[in-house]
């Protein structure tokens, strides 16, 4: 459960990037230099956020974890709804709010899944994270150039209504992924809550 979680969110998270720089100058008509401080914000938010959760054990990992899916699903909701309308200032916090939700999940989700293997095997799950991580950015990275294209996205110079029909598709595509990651969540606190009471049984 806590791969796919790294999977899917590493998903939405590309799909997120893939474009931004290019709808927030054709759309919207940022400068290039605007555009890329603005596609920055989520890292910086990411960082805030994974420096918080840092020492988090027991419970309260789980709600970073929680919260973290939680934010992931609403900044990629509320990019799908204003990614061709705006405001800018509205995306940016929708950006913002996706780069909350990753920094506190991605680590605690790594340490759960680590916790998760047997002792022999923790070095494999360790490695194995950053697999799924790179699985999720290569597919999201494909699976949004080939949305794009399929609306009708071919050249820098596409006519901004074909562009914005490709982005209302890249960014209401984008919402499924977030739902998934959602489910996963699912599964993945029941198998923790499940070992800690075999845990405690024992």
């Amino acid at each position: 459960a806590a791969y796919w979680m790294m999977l899917l969110f590493s998903i939405v998270v590309t799909f997120q990037n893939v474009y931004a720089p290019l709808y927030l100058q054709r759309l919207h008509g940022t400068s290039p230099l605007y555009a890329g401080y603005l596609c920055a914000i989520p890292s910086f938010t990411w960082t805030i956020t994974a420096i918080l959760v840092a020492t988090l054990q027991g419970t309260k990992q789980t709600i970073a974890i929680s919260a973290g899916v939680a934010l992931i699903f609403l900044g990629a909701l509320g990019l799908a709804f204003t990614v061709v309308p705006g405001p800018v200032w509205l995306i940016t916090i929708f950006m913002s709010i996706l780069g909350l939700g990753v920094g506190a999940m991605n680590n605690p989700t790594i340490q759960r899944a680590i916790q998760a293997a047997p002792e022999s095997d923790r070095h494999i799950a360790g490695a194995s994270v950053q697999t799924m991580r790179t699985l999720g950015i290569s597919f999201g990275a494909a699976a949004s150039g080939l949305i794009a294209v399929s609306a009708g996205l071919n050249a820098d110079t596409v006519p901004i209504e074909v562009l914005a029909r490709a982005m209302s598709w890249v960014y209401g595509i984008n919402v499924g992924f977030g739902v998934l990651t959602v489910l996963a969540l699912i599964p993945f606190i029941a198998g923790y809550r499940r070992r800690m009471a075999r845990g405690a049984a024992s």
